[in-house]
């Protein structure tokens, strides 16, 4: 029940985003065709601040609402990054390690925040035109966030599946392949040590095994099989935990602890994922990859 409401809202919420952003999008492009810039109200002008008529009213109150966007969203972005390089570089430890040099007296998750604000405040005080920036990020990744890489994650998630799916409808060609099963009378007997089984026949791959990229998804879908037994979900963040705390005792004193943490460290059991949703995983990572290349092409080839 509880997952039925919550793909309800996910696809009420997802769907309305993107009939607004598509209805947007298709609106200000038709409005000013080639002359659309990265940021569409650079197109009404008004940048010396003066507000004449109802039409300037109206793209000023449209910039301030953009503005009071990023204003909320960049702390949103900003902790993302810092647990990203906190967990890739640091290997989640939140807190300084006892061999640290630490000369400035700011805990290591106060320093990666004023860096990442830094970074961002610097060009953004010396840069006035940022289209070429917002373009980019657009075309490379807004695709890659949200097309290829949830298609390239949910098949290396589903790996097992989608290797077992391809070897029966597409290698060995669907329910009635040609198989032959081993039975009793295959095996060696005593004394007959030399005997020599037949394999089960295999399957071939058909022609548009090749053109639809059979070879890369599968080689996604090994990747995680291949990646040699590592700790469950969630046993790295818990061990960094424990460790952690055999550091600093069982109290938290001291202790800069991961907005993590706390959360459950169980792995979810996931349904059977069936053959559609695989081909709608490829169709996004196909998209994506699409649209990547149109981006960069309308952005350095074909524009002005």
């Amino acid at each position: 029940w509880l997952k039925w409401r919550w793909g309800r809202v996910a696809k009420m919420a997802l769907g309305g985003a993107t009939a607004m952003c598509g209805l947007m999008g298709v609106c200000g492009y038709l409005g000013f065709l080639d002359d659309t810039q990265g940021n569409i109200l650079n197109n009404f002008g008004g940048d010396d601040g003066l507000i004449e008529s109802m039409s300037d009213m109206a793209i000023a109150i449209a910039r301030f609402m953009l503005a009071l966007t990023m204003f909320a969203t960049f702390p949103m972005e900003s902790f993302v990054a810092r647990h990203a390089i906190i967990t890739l570089f640091y290997g989640g430890q939140w807190d300084d390690d006892d061999n640290d040099e630490n000369v400035t007296g700011i805990d290591r998750s106060s320093r990666v925040t004023i860096s990442l604000f830094v970074a961002a405040l610097i060009p953004s005080m010396l840069l006035h035109d940022l289209g070429v920036v917002l373009a980019l990020a657009g075309t490379i990744g807004g695709s890659y966030l949200s097309y290829i890489a949830p298609g390239l994650i949910y098949l290396a998630v589903n790996g097992e599946r989608f290797l077992a799916l391809t070897e029966r409808y597409v290698i060995a060609g669907g329910e009635n392949a040609r198989r032959r099963d081993l039975d009793e009378g295959d095996l060696p007997v005593a004394g007959e040590a030399g005997i020599k089984i037949e394999a089960p026949e295999q399957g071939h791959a058909p022609w548009w095994y090749y053109p639809l990229l059979f070879p890369l998804w599968t080689y996604v879908a090994k990747s995680k099989r291949n990646e040699g037994g590592g700790p469950p979900p969630g046993e790295a963040a818990g061990d960094a935990v424990a460790a952690r705390k055999s550091h600093h005792g069982d109290g938290n004193e001291g202790m800069v602890m991961s907005p993590f943490s706390s959360m459950s460290t169980e792995a979810e059991e996931l349904p059977d994922a069936s053959a559609g949703d695989f081909v709608v995983a490829i169709f996004f990572v196909v998209f994506g990859v699409v649209a990547t290349v149109a981006g960069l092409y309308s952005l350095f080839v074909s524009g002005d």
